[in-house]
């Protein structure tokens, strides 16, 4: 099997608007910033690096952009790609072991002893994400305060998702934009 390349993604909003940008011939010291979210794809798995400074917006868009990113990869990724979130000072060897001068020496003395840890994208994600409202609630004329009507699939159940559309949502999200807006205007959700 050929190897894929590694691939590393910069999530940031510093221009005022949220943008995903690749990064070539990184390394720990002049890539991975605080203030900033990072989308680290090693093929077999994908880490999402959450800087501390990183924004809401940055982070819930590197964990959804990490999302789309399996689900509609050039490289053939398998939809059940593990993507892990990650922090700094914390990050597992699988992560820090494509970096070749990656040191934990370059860690400020207090933040050396932390254990490496990884939670699966969607237990972190579930915290940005808004509420659910019922169906028949998406219907109303005027909606729900607060709900993005361009986007009124995302605030479903997963098991009302499911009855509404006829599939689970990473089935719907896997299909082409077009059709999805297409079956949205079919059940309503438009």
């Amino acid at each position: 099997e050929t190897r894929k390349p590694h691939r590393l993604f910069s999530c940031s909003n510093a221009t005022g608007s949220v943008k995903v940008e690749e990064i070539y011939n990184f390394a720990q010291e002049d890539t991975l910033h605080y203030e900033h979210t990072f989308i680290f794809d090693i093929f077999h798995e994908v880490f999402v690096w959450i800087g501390k400074s990183a924004t809401a917006a940055e982070k819930k868009l590197g964990m959804e952009a990490a999302i789309e990113y399996v689900v509609h990869s050039p490289f053939g990724h398998s939809p059940d790609t593990p993507i892990w979130v990650i922090y700094p000072f914390a990050e597992p060897v699988a992560f820090t072991i494509n970096f070749p001068t990656w040191s934990k020496e370059k860690y400020p003395a207090s933040q050396r002893h932390h254990v490496p840890t990884q939670v699966p994208v969607m237990s972190v994600l579930q915290d940005y994400l808004p509420k659910t409202f019922a169906y028949e609630e998406l219907l109303q004329d005027p909606l729900p305060p607060g709900v993005d009507s361009t986007r009124l699939e995302q605030y479903l159940t997963d098991e009302e998702f499911e009855k509404v559309f006829k599939m689970p949502r990473k089935e719907f999200m896997a299909i082409p934009a077009w059709k999805a807006e297409k079956i949205k205007q079919d059940v309503g959700l438009f």
